[in-house]
């Protein structure tokens, strides 16, 4: 089972890197879900699903604090493309689980679309007039 830990993130001096490795620590979460599911560990589940939302609020506070333009920034992207990925597997984490305890997955999921919709809007927005 894979340990996950944003603390390797938050010393990341590359702010760049900091994000793709709090995306890291996120998807490494979700694995950590569904093994602890599959175990019948509910607490696990939750305390990773936590671990989820906050790697990628981490990640996107780092891109933020990047000051780059989000629409030629290929970290934005890629941090696009792994918010949509982890977006695709919550939705097969709720396939697999009891309809019983599919709610545990709701708060992680609404911060991980809250945070690949800003993205979506920063990359895709109006430039900003300086």
């Amino acid at each position: 089972m894979l340990v996950f830990d944003l603390s390797l993130a938050r010393q990341e001096p590359n702010l760049d890197k900091r994000s793709d490795l709090a995306l890291k620590n996120a998807a490494a979460a979700l694995d950590t879900v569904r093994d602890a599911y599959q175990a019948g560990d509910l607490d696990k589940v939750k305390a990773a699903l936590a671990e989820v939302g906050e790697s990628v609020e981490f990640s996107n506070e780092s891109l933020e604090a990047t000051g780059k333009n989000p629409r030629g920034a290929a970290a934005y992207k890629r941090a696009e493309i792994s918010t949509r990925q982890l977006l695709r597997r919550i939705d097969g984490l709720r396939q697999i689980m009891s309809a019983v305890d599919r709610d545990v997955l709701d708060p992680a999921q609404q911060k991980v679309e809250s945070v690949h919709d800003q993205l979506i809007q920063a990359i895709m927005g109006k430039k900003k007039k300086k």
